[in-house]
C-alpha cells in the first residue's frame, strides 16, 4: 500500500495535497534557513524547555533533505543533506571525540541528550552513509553508538555523557527502542551491535508495562520488584504525570518500531514477539480517534507529530497486526497533523505548538510515509 495524498484545508479551499509537496514545500523553505556551517535552527525540545544545540534539528532536517533530492534529484537538496551531515561529523558536535553534543548545560540533566539524542544525531549519518561511503558519517555512526554499554542483564543500554563518562541505564521506552533501532541498522557491519539489539528485541516485552489496556507505560521498570518500583514511577515528576506521558509517546514509540520495520520487513515481529501489544496499543489511539487522540497533551501533536506517527505505523504494520483501518485511515491521521500544525502561509509545519524549530523540523517523519510500497 503507498500512502499518495492528503485531502486538507488552505486558505478555507479543501485541496489534495501530496505527502511528496510536504515534503518538498518545507525543504524549500528549509534552505533558506540553513546557515554556512551546515546547521539548522536550533530548538528546545518542546514542553520539555531544554536548550537544544543545533545538532537535534540539523539531523532531521538532513533526512527531509535527502528526500527532497530523491524525489527531485535537484542537487542543491542533496548539498543541503551533505552540508547538514558534514556539520553534525564536526569536531564541535563531539567537543571530547565521544559522544553529541545535544543539550545545553540545564542543572540535573545531561549534554548528550540521554540516548535519544544519540540515535537522532546518528540517524541520517547511517543513512547518508550508505549513499556516500567516501564520507565518515557510517563510521561517526557506528563509534557514537559502540560507545554505549549493553546490560544483558536488564536488556537495555547506559547512556554516556559528552565526556565518556557513563550515565544510568535509561529507563525510558522510547529512548530505549530509538537506540535500539539505530543499533540494528548499524549492526549489518558491527556484529556486536546487532547482537545487543537483537537481544534487545528479544525481550522487549518485558519492557512494557500497561497503565491501562493498551496504554504503555513510559518509563521501563523492573517487574519483580513489584508494585512499590511502579508507584515510584507514577510520582516520577510532578507536572508531567506518567500518563500524560505515555499519552503523548505513545506514537512515538510505535513509530521507531515502523521505521524499522520499513528497512526490514517482517523482521520486527519475528524477533520482538509483541504482536498483541502492538495491537492494543494500536487500537487504543484509534478507538480515540485523531479528534480526541492526545488532546491537549503537550507531548502529543505539537511536539511529537502525532498524526505522522500514527499513519505511519498503520501503514507499516496493521495489515500484519490484522488491524480494521477503515474507521480512521491512516489519511485521518495527516489530515489532522497537517490541519492542526502545518503553516502553509510560511511553509513549515510549525504552528499552534510551543517551539516551532522542533515541531518544524519533525516534517521529516514524513518520508517514511513515502517508502510504505
Amino acid at each position: 500500500m503507498l500512502f499518495a495524498s492528503s485531502m486538507v484545508f488552505v486558505d478555507n479551499k479543501r485541496i489534495e495535497v501530496s505527502v511528496n509537496q510536504l515534503i518538498l514545500k518545507s525543504a524549500r523553505v528549509g534552505l533558506r534557513l540553513q546557515i554556512h556551517d551546515g546547521s539548522m535552527p536550533a530548538g528546545k525540545s518542546g514542553p520539555w524547555n531544554n536548550p537544544e544545540t543545533p545538532v537535534r534539528n540539523t539531523a532531521h532536517w538532513a533526512m527531509t533533505f535527502q528526500k527532497a533530492f530523491e524525489i527531485t534529484r535537484d542537487k542543491q537538496y542533496l548539498r543541503a543533506a551533505i552540508a547538514c551531515c558534514d556539520y553534525l561529523v564536526s569536531g564541535e558536535n563531539r567537543p571530547n571525540g565521544f559522544t553529541f553534543y545535544c543539550r545545553k548545560k540545564v542543572a540535573g540533566k545531561d549534554c548528550s541528550n540521554g540516548l535519544i539524542g544519540q540515535a537522532w544525531a546518528v540517524e541520517p549519518l547511517l543513512l547518508l552513509g550508505e549513499k556516500h561511503p567516501d564520507k565518515p558519517y557510517w563510521g561517526t555512526a557506528d563509534a557514537v553508538l559502540s560507545l554505549h554499554p549493553y546490560d544483558w542483564k536488564q536488556h537495555g543500554w547506559r547512556a554516556v555523557e559528552i565526556n565518556g563518562s557513563p550515565l544510568g541505564f535509561s529507563r525510558t521506552l522510547n529512548q530505549q527502542i530509538w537506540f535500539a533501532a539505530m543499533a540494528f541498522i548499524a549492526g549489518e557491519k558491527n556484529e556486536d551491535l546487532r547482537a545487543s539489539a537483537l537481544d534487545f528485541f528479544g525481550f522487549l516485552s518485558n519492557h512494557f508495562t500497561f497503565l491501562e489496556p493498551g496504554l504503555v507505560c513510559h518509563r521501563m521498570f523492573i517487574k519483580s520488584l513489584g508494585k512499590r518500583v511502579f508507584t515510584r514511577l507514577v510520582d516520577w515528576k510532578k507536572g508531567n504525570d506518567l500518563r500524560s506521558l505515555s499519552i503523548g509517546y505513545q506514537s512515538f514509540i510505535l513509530y521507531g518500531l515502523a521505521k524499522l520495520e520499513n528497512k526490514y520487513p517482517g523482521r520486527l515481529l519475528t524477533v520482538a514477539r509483541i504482536r498483541d501489544e502492538l495491537r492494543s496499543m494500536l487500537e487504543y489511539i484509534l478507538r480515540k480517534g485523531p479528534n480526541d487522540y492526545g488532546t491537549n497533551n503537550p507531548f502529543a501533536w505539537s511536539y511529537n507529530p502525532t498524526g505522522i506517527e500514527v499513519a505511519c505505523f498503520m501503514q507499516s504494520l496493521s495489515d500484519q497486526l490484522t488491524i480494521d483501518s477503515t474507521v480512521y485511515s491512516p489519511a485521518d491521521w495527516l489530515n489532522a497533523q497537517i490541519q492542526r500544525h502545518f503553516d502553509w502561509q510560511i511553509g513549515l509545519m510549525q504552528a499552534g505548538t510551543s517551539d516551532p524549530d522542533v515541531l518544524a523540523a519533525r516534517v521529516y517523519e514524513a518520508i517514511d510515509l513515502l517508502a510504505i510500497k
